[in-house]
């Protein structure tokens, strides 16, 4: 069985702190079968067709919040609210699950580097390390994991790229590595230019995860409305789908 995993972020990977928005990064992942994402994939090109005459189109959470660029029509109240009506029924309507890291950077300064190194690698691990726990749960049938990540820059790519091959190589503290290599891995980087309809939804996931984490006791629509795709344990988020590192 295939599955395909979308991964991007949201916050800045680097370690500098200016205020307490800065303090987080959040990298998320939207898992699903490769089935099931052609018509989450044909869903959206249609909802683009529709508000945009176009498919050519990237949704970007902050100019669909923020009503700018390729998104001030939905200054028009009217259309605004049609617009988010489909795209949360398109939203609630896939089959996927979203497993989302979280790491308070403002913790981990105060820690040896050694415990952590990089942030955005440790992540992904933390994301890895999870999706391998929900496609156990398909049992012993043929498996391959396709990895699409949105493309920060050629150095930091490669870099990721090697980090992730020793994962799989290597394993973790909690994941051997055959069960990794059982999965056939293959990853690959786009660009936000490529259009790819599966990275624009972690896009959309990763921004109220992360507002949820920073302030948890903040009205949040968006996140009300994925909570059910987040990936649970024992009917739990916190330390399954949204893990935040370190725990306070």
């Amino acid at each position: 069985m295939k599955f395909v995993l979308f991964i991007d972020e949201s916050g800045h990977f680097d370690l500098n702190v200016n205020s307490h928005n800065d303090n987080f990064l959040a990298i998320c992942g939207v898992l699903t079968s490769v089935t099931a994402y052609r018509k989450i994939d044909n869903d959206l090109k249609d909802l683009k067709r529709e508000f945009c005459d176009t498919t050519d189109i990237v949704l970007h959470s902050r100019d669909i919040r923020n009503q700018t660029k390729d998104f001030i029509f939905l200054k028009d109240s009217f259309i605004n609210k049609k617009f988010l009506t489909a795209l949360s029924n398109i939203i609630e309507n896939g089959q996927y699950r979203i497993i989302c890291p979280v790491i308070d950077k403002g913790e981990v300064i105060n820690r040896p580097q050694e415990e952590w190194g990089n942030i955005y690698h440790l992540a992904v691990t933390f994301l890895l390390e999870r999706v391998l726990y929900i496609l156990q749960q398909f049992g012993k049938i043929d498996k391959q994991l396709t990895i699409v990540i949105e493309s920060r820059n050629p150095k930091e790519d490669k870099k990721l790229r090697k980090h992730i091959e020793g994962t799989i190589n290597y394993g973790t503290t909690y994941i051997k590595s055959k069960d990794f290599l059982a999965l056939n891995i293959k990853v690959f980087f786009n660009k936000k230019k490529d259009n790819i309809n599966g990275l624009q939804l972690a896009d959309l996931f990763a921004y109220p995860i992360l507002r949820h984490v920073i302030y948890p006791n903040q009205k949040n629509f968006a996140y009300d409305l994925i909570l059910e795709k987040i990936h649970k344990r024992h009917g739990i988020v916190e330390g399954a789908g949204v893990k935040v590192f370190p725990r306070k």
